[in-house]
C-alpha cells in the first residue's frame, strides 16, 4: 500500500507536470495563434486604414486640383475684368477729353459770336447815330435854307 501511495503520488506529480506542460504548450500555442490572429487583424486594419488614407489623399488631391483650377480660373477672370475696367476707364477718359474739347470749342464759338454781335450792334448803332446825325444836319440845313430864303425875301 505504501508503494501504491508513493506510485499514486508520483503519478499525480507526473500528471500535474504533464497537465502543467500541456497547459503551457496550449498557452504558448493559443498565444501564438492569438498573436497570429491579432497580427492578421492588425494587418487588415492597417490595410483598410491605408486604403482609406489613399482614398482620402486622392480626394484631397482632386479637391486641391479643383481648388487650383478654381484659383487659376478666378485669377484669369480677375485679369480679364481688370483689362476690361482699364479699357472702360481709358474710353471714358477719351470721351471726357472729347467732351471737354467740344465744350471749349463751344465756349470759343460763343465768345466769338458775342464779339461779332457786339461789333454788329456797334456798327448798326453807329449807322443809326450817323443816320440820326445826318437827319439832324439835314433838318438844320433845311431850317437854315428856309431862314436864308425868308431873309432873302425880306431883303428884296
Amino acid at each position: 500500500q505504501i508503494r501504491r501511495c508513493i506510485a499514486r503520488n508520483r503519478f499525480e506529480q507526473l500528471w500535474s507536470r504533464h497537465l502543467f506542460a500541456v497547459i503551457e504548450i496550449q498557452r504558448h500555442i493559443r498565444g501564438a495563434l492569438g498573436r497570429r490572429i491579432a497580427f492578421k487583424r492588425l494587418i487588415q486594419l492597417l490595410d483598410t486604414w491605408r486604403k482609406a488614407n489613399t482614398k482620402e489623399k486622392e480626394r484631397l488631391m482632386l479637391r486641391r486640383g479643383e481648388w487650383s483650377l478654381v484659383k487659376l480660373q478666378s485669377f484669369f477672370r480677375r485679369k480679364k475684368a481688370l483689362i476690361l475696367a482699364k479699357e472702360l476707364r481709358s474710353q471714358r477718359r477719351r470721351e471726357q477729353d472729347i467732351q471737354r474739347a467740344m465744350e471749349s470749342q463751344r465756349e470759343f464759338f460763343r465768345r466769338e459770336r458775342k464779339i461779332y454781335e457786339r461789333q454788329l450792334e456797334n456798327f448798326y448803332r453807329s449807322m443809326k447815330d450817323e443816320h440820326e446825325n445826318n437827319k439832324l444836319m439835314n433838318a438844320k440845313v433845311e431850317k437854315d435854307q428856309i431862314r436864308i430864303r425868308t431873309l432873302r425875301r425880306r431883303i428884296k
